[in-house]
């Protein structure tokens, strides 16, 4: 199963895509809401490079059965 990793809301936030280091957050939802989405189920919080997380948050979309996720702004 392929994930896709859907980058608009940071790019039209950030105007770049994301790369480098930080805290990145990714979601099955395009706006991630903390009152009510839950971290692991909804979402979750990685840190370190773009390029070695997104591999994380595509494990735990596979492990979700999610063809989509979101990387939060």
């Amino acid at each position: 199963m392929r994930v896709s990793i859907n980058t608009d809301q940071y790019t039209a936030s950030h105007l770049s895509r994301p790369a480098g280091m930080g805290s990145w957050f990714f979601s099955k939802h395009k706006s991630l809401d903390f009152d009510q989405h839950k971290e692991g189920s909804d979402y979750i919080q990685t840190r370190g490079f773009y390029s070695k997380v997104k591999g994380e948050a595509e494990a735990w979309a596979k492990g979700q059965k999610l063809s989509t996720i979101y990387v939060q702004p």
